[in-house]
């Protein structure tokens, strides 16, 4: 090898807090770890806050990198940190530099729900299937330079500002004993803009109201009730002031789309549902656990399957999926107005008619299972459920003669990154 003077041959790499590249929400004391190159023979860690020094590791002679404790002054709510980490290794020394942001401590926002949604009363026939939606507009008085939203909502939650998704991860919060434990997500927002502004916030049962009496009793947990959200939006403008929107009495609740939503037994979708019956929300009860930040990484979509009929019989076309997946099919839809497209999931093969999902809808003990129903109002479409997720390689769809639909098996899970591979024989 030949090296020039001068020339960097040690490298930091792969800057993580808590195992997180520029974790948002952090709300437990950091711990730094990296990677390098070569073997390290000192180290060093500084965290900033707008360029003033909040704490220094100072130089330590050792190899460590791996889950290095922040060990100074307890980190304040809400607030961008920056960090360096310096390292020495016998062909030279590097810098690198990243960056967190801690959670909410307190927040400003109120649970509220669906004002013409009732409590659960401990009957096991009660159901609130259809999703909850809700709404605000407000207006920015600059441009914006940068923007946090802080937002739990139970069950599961979709949010987009001027209709624009906040992430691209799924079935968020995860699922916790809400009575105990309450998850909270924290994004950065890039699609506001000076001047009126909207916010959107679609909530389904997922497990906190769980309307399918299962073998697991969750439509008796402990804490089901109405579904509920909590949001603090702050927004850092280009003149140097902060807007802040919560959740409030402020907000309205509406209908939508979205009849149905049950986590094991599927969606409803009718398109002809357009926004309507707006009225205002309710001050809830909040869901009694304590808050922590869900700062890991999200639900993504991991793998598209494109699909093919391998069978088709009138109006109902088979597809095999080849593996077995969680997650759910994508369809694209182009039907008349009226027109009923019935997705239907298995483990098993399909035939034409039938459930043939015996080996785990014996765990349901009502409602259909791993069905997802679409109701067209004319033209193209495109659906795929958003507060559920099927165990499946087999799908069934029935629609009318004139109805397009492609389909495509999308894999869900948990966002992981690969660090390695090896192959054997």
């Amino acid at each position: 090898i030949i090296r020039k003077e001068g020339d960097i041959v040690f490298k930091i790499r792969n800057l993580t807090v808590l195992g997180q590249k520029r974790p948002l929400g952090i709300d437990v004391s950091p711990e730094f770890s990296y990677q390098t190159t070569e073997n390290q023979l000192s180290r060093r860690i500084e965290l900033f806050e707008n360029n003033s020094l909040v704490w220094d590791s100072g130089v330590v002679f050792d190899d460590e990198t791996a889950n290095i404790k922040y060990t100074g002054k307890a980190l304040k709510s809400k607030t961008f940190y920056s960090w360096r980490v310096t390292a020495t290794g016998e062909d030279g020394t590097d810098t690198k530099d990243s960056e967190l942001l801690t959670g909410i401590w307190e927040w400003d926002g109120k649970w509220i729900t669906d004002s013409l949604t009732p409590y659960f009363t401990g009957s096991n026939e009660f159901a609130h299937h259809a999703a909850s939606y809700f709404t605000k507009e407000f207006e920015l008085a600059s441009e914006v330079k940068r923007a946090v939203l802080y937002i739990s909502g139970l069950g599961y939650f979709d949010a987009r500002i001027n209709g624009v998704p906040v992430t691209d991860t799924f079935l968020n919060p995860r699922f916790t004993a809400y009575d105990k434990r309450v998850m909270y997500c924290t994004f950065l927002v890039e699609s506001l803009k000076k001047g009126v502004n909207k916010i959107d916030i679609t909530l389904g049962n997922g497990f906190y109201n769980s309307g399918v009496i299962d073998v697991w009793e969750f439509h008796n947990a402990p804490w089901k009730d109405n579904p509920k959200l909590i949001l603090q939006l702050e927004v850092f403008l280009s003149d140097g002031t902060k807007q802040t929107i919560v959740s409030d009495e402020t907000f309205l609740c509406y209908d939508g789309p979205i009849v149905y939503n049950e986590l094991r037994s599927g969606e409803k979708v009718d398109f002809r549902i357009t926004p309507s019956h707006f009225r205002t929300v309710e001050i809830a009860r909040p869901p009694g656990g304590k808050m922590f930040s869900q700062y890991h990484n999200g639900i993504t979509v991991e793998e598209s399957i494109p699909l093919t009929p391998y069978k088709e019989s009138g109006a109902v076309s088979l597809f095999d999926v080849g593996k077995n997946i969680a997650g759910w099919a994508f369809c694209e839809i182009d039907a008349e107005k009226n027109t009923e497209i019935k997705i239907e999931y298995s483990e098993q093969p399909f035939t034409f008619t039938g459930k043939n999902t015996e080996n785990i809808a014996c765990y349901v003990k009502s409602c259909d299972f791993q069905t997802d129903t679409v109701i067209s109002n004319g033209g193209k479409s495109v659906f795929r459920p958003t507060f559920c997720y099927h165990g499946f390689r087999y799908i069934r769809v029935t629609k009318s003669k004139n109805c397009v639909c492609t389909v495509t098996a999308q894999s869900v899970h948990t966002r992981v990154e690969e660090i390695g591979s090896f192959f054997c024989s």
